[in-house]
């Protein structure tokens, strides 16, 4: 499995996405169980598992945006949780 860069996807140097190119086929893998699950309707038609939506011919650009939005959401409620704790530190 080879991991495409793809800049501008990693908002404040956080990881939130993979993509992966075999000879049966290309991967986009949020590394996040939650985003799949949350595009459900959208991605009706692909081959998926919880964790990675697989494609054969290149994604809707409209999906692509859909995908990535969900997953930084989905990063930016993590850390607002994360900061939000008892005894976090602040800025």
């Amino acid at each position: 499995m080879h991991q495409l860069p793809h800049p501008g996807v990693s908002p404040r140097g956080q990881d939130h996405r993979g993509f992966s190119a075999t000879s049966k086929g290309c991967s986009y893998c949020p590394f996040s169980g939650a985003t799949l699950g949350t595009l459900a309707t959208e991605i009706e038609g692909y081959s998926s598992t919880k964790s990675a939506l697989h494609f054969d011919e290149p994604l809707p650009a409209v999906l692509v945006r859909k995908l990535l939005k969900a997953r930084m959401a989905e990063g930016a409620r993590a850390r607002v949780s994360k900061e939000g704790r008892v005894g976090a530190r602040t800025r």
